[in-house]
Order: C-alpha cells, then structure tokens, then sequence
C-alpha cells in the first residue's frame, strides 16, 4: 500500500469518527478543520508524507493543510517546492514525520518491522529486526542502569527499565505494571522478556512469591525469566530454579555479558522456526510446542453443571440424541473411541456439508470456556500474537489444514483459534484503554513503553488491510 493510499484510509477513518463532517474539505469551516484535526493529530506524525509525489501532495494533501502540525506543513512546502528533493521519485528521508526517529523503516514482511538505524548497519549489512522488550524491573537500593542500546539493538530487542522501592509495599504495583505491559506488548505481536534484580536480598522470599505469582500466569514457553543476582555470600544461588527463572550474578563486570549471553539464548527460542521454516505455529501432537491448543488436550471444562475431560469430549456428545450415549462419553477415557463404538447412531445430518452452522457453533462456545476457563491456556493463546494457528494433521481437512506446508484443508479449528484470540486481546486492550485514559487507536497505552514508537510504522498501527468503517 503507498503513503497516499494511507493517508487517504486515515481521512475515511476520521471522517468515520465524525460523520457531521462535510464530504468536500473545500466546505469545511474552520471548526470542521478543528474537529478533523483533534481525531487524527497522534496518527499524523506517522505518515510518510516524504515518499509521495509533488502532484500527490498538492491534490491529496494541502487541501487539509489546516490540519497539519505548522513545521510539517512548513517543512514539506519547502521540500516539495524544490524539484532537486524529488531526482527520483517519492524517497524523501521519512524519520522527519517520525519525530526525528534514529530508526526508519527498510522493509516490511509478516507485520514485522525491520529497521536499521540512519548511516548504520550490522557487520553483514543485514536488516536488524527489533520486536522484542527486555522489561527491566529493580527494587530497593538496586538500580541496574540500561544495557547499552547499540547491543541491545543488534541482537533484536529494545530494552525499557522501571524502577519500584521496597518490594513487600511496592510489590502489587510492580506485578500489575509487569501484567499490563506484557499484555500490551502481545496486542502488538511483540515478545516479552522479563529482568528482576533487588539488593540487599533481604526480601529474598517477598521476590521468590512476586516471581511465583507471575509463573501462575505465564510459563515459561510464553514469558523468559531472567533473575539479576547480587554477588553475596549468603545468597542461595538455586532458590529460583524450579520457577525456570534464568540467574546472572551482578558482580558490577561481567553481569552485562552473562545477560547478553541469556538473550541471546531467548531470542533464539523466541525466533526458532517451526518445520517448514514459516513464521507460524502449528499444533497437533501430544511432543509438539502448542499442544495446549488441540481438542485431545487434558483441559477439564464445566459446562452445565456437569464436567468434561476434554473438550472433544463435549463435542463427540453433542453428536448423539441418545441421552445415555450423551452421559456415558464424559466417562470414557477417550472421546474417539468412544464416538467410534457408537458411530452409527451419529446425528444423520451431523456432517452435511449444507448444515455446518450447528456444529460450529458448538465448537466457537467450547473453545471459548476451554481458555476462559483455564487461565494460563488463555494467556498461552495471547502470548502468539496475530500469527497464523493451523491445526496440522493429515487427518481431518475441515477442522485441520490437511497436512503439508501448503495448508490446503479449511482449518477451521485454526481459524476458530485466532477469532477467539482477538476477542480476548479485544477485552484485554479495552481494561487497558480504561485504566490509563488513553485512546483506541493508541499502540502503546502503557506510558513506559511509549519509547517503542519509534520501531512503529503506520500500517502496523491500523491495520489497513482489513480497515472499515
């Protein structure tokens, strides 16, 4: 999509959050302009205006020139008014309606953002990818500093640090600052990496139960754990390992080095390909990562008053009018035999393709109480951001994707997956909106990762692709 094509979405959007608005910019009144303007004056700053062309600019562009900050206005009257700024079409320097980002964008691919910083790259000359955080949480006395952002930078990740006093006061605070940017972070399909240091070690068991109320929540496939130690001889160096939390000891030399060597271990889980190389996440069997999102998974839901081993155990029952064949499944120590045994007394119309409805919709309502009903499946399911879930088996091409790299079933369980996670997430971003003020068109509502705008490109920030009105 080109600069103009956004620039042009962003004016149906506003238009669309004002429908009082004239139709014709040439009919506006001077509120009209105002009220335009307050809508759209934090998604401005993020359009290339650099990279359209001077005919563009003049029919597209001034004739809102009244909504525009005054020195952008300014400063692309002047760069558009000099023909030497346009040798070879629309590759103006596009960091001047970033706010004077250190970073542009270079190239798009997946929804990630790969950037390079201005006159720089790495040894290979290759693009630096960078959506992942290293949220870096002190208490006490300890304040650990930043690690040098060059480094961070090479390696893929962008690291925010926040400070917090004493731990048995500040504590609450500190695990809802961690939640919420977890969860913001996962709304952006960013990764997450947590880093905890405190001195003295007196509260050593507060910190042990602040880490252990956030294992409650996220696991360790979906949230590394990177414990800062203070070199003390009575520290107990083992006392976090079975909460899979990784410990670098802080002697004031080395620490830097033994953290960088822990992300890049992280960063290397977190970028690991699935078999076919893509950048998307499969499921189906029992030794396999996201196991957690098939129907076989052990994850007991209660529907009705009444218990369920998994929830392919629901769905086989459902199939059955015969009440006592509906009772006896739940029993069974596995749905497919028992919808094997009894296969012939199935609804009849049960798998027409003309009636799909019924059964789609028993599956959207038991999904949906599998991962509100067991909270670290649901946060398993956040944790993925917008990529692509495929029920990977060669054994079904309606619930699966039929197997192979090319997908060709329907998927539907997949596709069911990534419909419920954005229901969720819709949820989650909303009690962010709520609690910090802020607007729904704002990617970072946690004021502490609003450094991370200068990684954003617009198309990242509305998602134009799928925009309406």
């Amino acid at each position: 999509m080109s600069k103009i094509q956004i620039w042009e979405y962003v004016l149906k959007w506003g238009r669309a959050q004002n429908p009082e608005l004239p139709s014709d910019p040439t009919n506006f009144s001077r509120e009209d302009f105002n009220t335009l303007k307050n809508s759209l004056q934090q998604i401005i700053p993020f359009i290339g205006f650099y990279n359209i062309t001077s005919e563009e600019f003049s029919d597209k562009v001034l004739p809102y020139k009244k909504i525009l900050p005054k020195e952008l206005y300014k400063d692309l009257l002047k760069y558009f008014l000099k023909p030497n700024n346009q040798k070879s079409g629309p590759c103006g320097d596009e960091t001047k309606s970033v706010n004077n980002s250190k970073y542009q964008e270079t190239e798009r691919s997946s929804g990630r953002n790969f950037l390079k910083k201005d006159n720089e790259s790495d040894a290979s000359g290759s693009r630096i990818l960078i959506n992942q955080l290293a949220l870096i949480i002190t208490f006490e006395y300890h304040r650990l500093g930043r690690p040098n952002l060059d480094t961070c930078h090479s390696k893929g990740y962008h690291p925010i640090t926040r400070h917090f006093g004493d731990l048995g006061i500040d504590g609450n605070n500190a695990f809802q600052f961690v939640y919420d940017s977890i969860m913001n972070c996962w709304a952006n399909s960013w990764k997450i990496a947590l880093v905890v240091s405190i001195n003295p070690m007196k509260n050593v068991r507060e910190l042990y139960n602040f880490l252990k109320e956030i294992r409650k929540k996220f696991g360790s496939e979906i949230l590394d754990i990177i414990f800062v130690q203070p070199v003390q001889p009575s520290n107990p160096t083992g006392y976090f390992s079975h909460l899979d939390v990784y410990v670098v000891k802080d002697d004031k030399i080395t620490w830097k080095q033994e953290f960088n060597n822990v992300m890049d271990k992280i960063i290397t889980k977190a970028y690991s390909r699935n078999k076919y190389g893509g950048d998307e996440i499969l499921f189906y069997n029992e030794d396999e990562p996201y196991h957690e999102f098939s129907n076989f998974y052990k994850a007991q839901i209660t529907i009705g008053h009444k218990e369920w081993p998994t929830i392919e155990h629901y769905f086989q029952a459902a199939k059955f009018r015969d009440r006592h064949l509906h009772n006896k499944i739940p029993l069974s120590r596995s749905a497919r035999k028992a919808l094997q045994k009894n296969n012939y007394k199935k609804h009849k119309d049960w798998e027409s393709p003309t009636l799909p409805d019924d059964k789609e919709s028993i599956m959207k309502n038991v999904l949906f109480q599998k991962f509100t009903q067991h909270e670290k499946l649901k946060y398993k399911l956040l944790s993925t951001g917008k990529v692509k879930i495929f029920n990977h088996t060669e054994n079904d091409r309606y619930w699966g994707d039929g197997g192979g790299r090319n997908h060709d079933g329907l998927n539907r369980l997949g596709i069911m997956l990534q419909e419920l996670r954005e229901i969720i997430m819709e949820e989650e971003k909303s009690n962010l909106i709520n609690k910090y003020n802020s607007n729904s068109f704002i990617k970072w509502v946690v004021p502490e990762l609003g450094e991370l705008r200068q990684f954003d490109d617009l198309i990242d920030f509305i998602d134009f692709e799928n925009f309406k009105i």
